[in-house]
């Protein structure tokens, strides 16, 4: 395409009507919904309750960062959350918070009771530890 500019004018571009439709339509199509958006603050709350039930009395807090809060997730993609609590708690739990984590997803996946369908739980012995589990369904 070869475009004219007059001197001082600044150049346009106008993409055809075909390029912006085809846009729009990928925009649509991976945008999260309504329903996935609330699926998956659900599945945050729930989680969010059973590491508050797993490390009760003590104090902890969990928060969601990536993709989730910036809804630039995809439909497979993971919910990120990052536990914080007061660092007398976190030398306390120190050597077992991951495992007691596990322990307490299990129970719930076997309870028939949980809202999702929890998937594999591991415990990733890592310089930072790491509790992946899956959750169904979520999109």
């Amino acid at each position: 395409m070869i475009m004219s500019v007059e001197p001082g004018s600044t150049p346009s571009f106008v993409p055809p009507s075909s390029a912006v439709d085809a846009v729009d339509r990928l925009i649509a199509t991976i945008k999260p919904t309504r329903n996935s958006i609330e699926r998956r603050y659900g599945v945050q709350d729930f989680v969010r309750r059973i590491i508050t039930r797993c490390f009760h009395p003590e104090k902890v807090n969990a928060y969601m960062f990536g993709s989730v809060p910036l809804r630039t997730y995809l439909p497979d993609g993971d919910i990120d959350l990052s536990v914080f609590c007061l660092q007398e708690a976190a030398q306390a739990m120190r050597d077992n918070w991951a495992l007691n984590l596990q322990s307490v997803i299990e129970q719930e996946q076997s309870s028939g009771n949980a809202p999702y369908k929890i998937g594999d739980v591991t415990v990733i012995n890592a310089e930072v530890c790491c509790a992946p589990f899956g959750l169904l369904p979520v999109v």
